[in-house]
């Protein structure tokens, strides 16, 4: 991460960073497999089906944890840390995306993530999130695989403090 000594420089190279198209393809067969041979009863068990985003989520976590840098915003000239992950998370509504924000990641299993995803999809569906809901997010994953699309741009919100990266990513089965 770069710092420069006047606050327009460093918004412009912010923009720049931030809408570079980065894509991460996820080799996801052993999820795959994982996901067949434990669909059944992980949805018997939490009344939730078993996901990818789950385990993008956790993994994006583990990540985070260990890499805490990346889970910073820049604000202003300073690096700010969170010792939590809210993360942005697009979810279609009937009017296009929209970024709520799944708050505390670093706390949730596999089960309370989808179910809290499941729950914002159709809370979106229905129009029914809130403005506070989609701000505050320390990280963000994006999903154009869903629309066909190998690459995509995430959905940054530009009012927030400057997030230094993202994962977007597409899966395809």
């Amino acid at each position: 991460i770069f710092f420069f000594n006047d606050t327009a420089t460093t918004e412009i190279y912010t923009q720049a960073f931030v809408g570079s198209v980065r894509c991460v393809q996820e080799t996801v067969s052993e999820l795959t497999k994982l996901r067949k041979k434990l669909g059944d009863d992980f949805f018997k068990t939490h009344n939730s089906r078993l996901g990818f985003m789950s385990a993008f989520v956790r993994a994006s976590v583990m990540s985070l944890q260990k890499f805490p840098a990346i889970n910073a915003v820049i604000d202003g000239k300073e690096i700010v840390f969170h010792d939590y992950v809210d993360m942005s998370i697009a979810v279609s509504g009937p009017k296009g995306l929209l970024v709520p924000v799944l708050r505390n990641c670093d706390s949730l299993g596999f089960a309370e993530v989808e179910k809290a995803i499941s729950d914002l999809g159709a809370r979106a569906k229905a129009e029914k999130i809130a403005l506070e809901e989609m701000v505050g997010g320390t990280f963000t994953i994006t999903n154009g695989g869903v629309f066909g699309s190998m690459l995509s741009l995430s959905l940054i919100h530009i009012s927030e403090p400057t997030r230094p990266l993202y994962i977007s990513y597409a899966v395809f089965c």
